[in-house]
């Protein structure tokens, strides 16, 4: 019975993997219970509110977040930079706050903008290099 209450057993794996092994389910549960796109997922009743929200968070700036995508192709066909490039300044000004529904994504955008210019900074050097050699 002692050896249970060592404090050897206490900083064992064995002792921290029985200690959450029961919580991933519990998590699990509740994270499936609280976002509305799971709620979906799993056929679980969802409000009116909820689903319009849901609706229009992914519809909204699809420019900004195709930059995205693009601008991580992009590391292995440069031209998808220059099309991330495009993207995301139509992203960031398509950008609307104030309309219903509103139109978001600045910060998709913003990355899309900044992985494309870190990838055609990229490119070029690579390119520079390799001419130069």
């Amino acid at each position: 019975m002692s050896a249970l209450f060592s404090s050897s057993y206490f900083l064992s794996a064995e002792f921290w993997i029985y200690q959450y092994a029961s919580i991933f389910p519990l998590l699990f549960v509740t994270i499936a219970f609280a976002s509305p796109r799971n709620k979906l997922a799993f056929k679980i009743d969802i409000d009116e509110a909820a689903l319009e929200a849901l609706y229009h968070r992914h519809s909204g700036n699809q420019e900004a977040r195709f930059s995205v995508a693009m601008s991580v192709l992009g590391v292995l066909a440069p031209p998808l930079l220059l099309l991330s490039l495009i993207l995301a300044v139509i992203g960031i000004n398509n950008e609307d706050p104030e309309a219903w529904p509103p139109i978001e994504g600045r910060g998709h955008a913003m990355i899309g903008l900044a992985l494309s210019i870190f990838g055609l900074l990229a490119w070029g050097l690579f390119l520079f290099h390799s001419l130069s050699d």
